[in-house]
């Protein structure tokens, strides 16, 4: 099952509990009318991929994008980067988006020669939520579902809370924060069975080895 944060998960609501569907995200072909770059708070962020590498001698760099299929990278003026290592966030500006075999090439204001995308290797490239697809009322992005708190679906006890998902071409990973460490579980109907956005909470089948307590 793949899904990333620029891929949504499709919720069909059926009586109590959820049936999963991997869905790519409508293209809304919307393009931000901001005249200047904002700062953004994280909460209104959505991370959309990395830079994979330079691409030639001129600064131009490669992209990795987590829904492979999506057009936004072209449809957006300036992205926010977080580079690898670092925790603060800084805006820049595209001047240029071309295809590439292996992934939308960027040419980013101030970017100039290769040791400068060097610098931007690894770094990681956020969205506004404003400027990403619209979704469906049934649909969500990876993002928010952080912080919301995890209960065995068997028993109702209380296993936890939401981190964060990873997006992953071979399979996506919710990672939950169990007594003061962190569970990786794929994100698949048999393992998360609900995931209620209005009531805020997930529900998971902790099959033996998952939630395993420390000695």
């Amino acid at each position: 099952m793949q899904g990333t944060v620029s891929f949504s998960l499709h919720l069909r609501l059926q009586r109590t509990h959820v049936e999963w569907e991997v869905m790519s995200a409508r293209h809304s072909k919307k393009k931000s009318t901001s005249s200047s770059p904002r700062t953004p708070s994280s909460d209104e962020l959505v991370i959309v991929g990395v830079i994979a590498q330079p691409h030639g001698i001129h600064g131009e760099v490669r992209v990795h994008q987590y829904n492979p299929d999506s057009e936004v990278l072209w449809e957006v003026d300036a992205i926010q980067v977080r580079r690898k290592g670092q925790r603060t966030m800084e805006t820049m500006m595209i001047e240029d988006t071309r295809y590439h075999t292996k992934g939308p090439l960027l040419t980013l204001k101030n970017c100039n020669s290769r040791n400068e995308a060097d610098l931007l290797r690894g770094a990681e490239i956020f969205l506004h939520t404003e400027d990403m697809p619209e979704l469906d009322d049934m649909e969500f992005y990876f993002h928010q579902v952080e912080g919301f708190p995890v209960f065995n679906t068997h028993t109702g006890e209380a296993m936890g809370e939401v981190v964060r998902v990873i997006p992953s071409p071979a399979q996506d990973l919710m990672v939950v924060l169990y007594e003061k460490r962190e569970v990786l579980i794929p994100v698949v109907e048999e393992l998360i069975p609900v995931i209620d956005l209005e009531a805020k909470r997930v529900e998971v089948n902790p099959i033996p080895g998952l939630f395993e307590k420390e000695s």
